[in-house]
């Protein structure tokens, strides 16, 4: 129970933190850094939100306990991870603040997707 609350409670700071880490990166840095860095970080905001996107899916359907959630087995579980570890390789690629926001919202949907096993 306690790890359910605190997946959702994680699952729900996701957004938070990526929307603040686009609009610092959009008024702050990305007339700062180069065109290819831009484009990294660009991909590791969406690379954390399809991650996000994915898992929070599965997880509000095994909440409401649909059947829909057969398919989530150990080969997606594996498959977000590295969605995760993508976006935090090319967050290496933004400077400041919006680099530790993106960092953050990985580490906690890395955390969620380890906490709450469907399979």
């Amino acid at each position: 129970m306690v790890k359910s609350l605190f997946a959702a409670s994680s699952l729900l700071a996701v957004p938070v933190l990526l929307s603040l880490a686009y609009r610092g990166w959009a008024a702050t840095i990305r007339v700062r850094l180069p065109q290819w860095r831009n484009a990294l970080g660009e991909g590791a905001m969406l690379f954390l939100l399809s991650t996000w996107l994915l898992y929070s899916g599965v997880f509000i359907l095994s909440r409401i306990r649909l059947e829909l959630t057969s398919f989530y087995g150990p080969e997606w579980a594996f498959a977000l991870r590295s969605f995760n570890v993508i976006s935090v390789l090319l967050a290496m690629a933004l400077k400041g603040v919006p680099r530790l926001q993106i960092v953050a919202g990985a580490l906690l949907t890395f955390w969620c997707i380890s906490a709450v096993e469907y399979y």
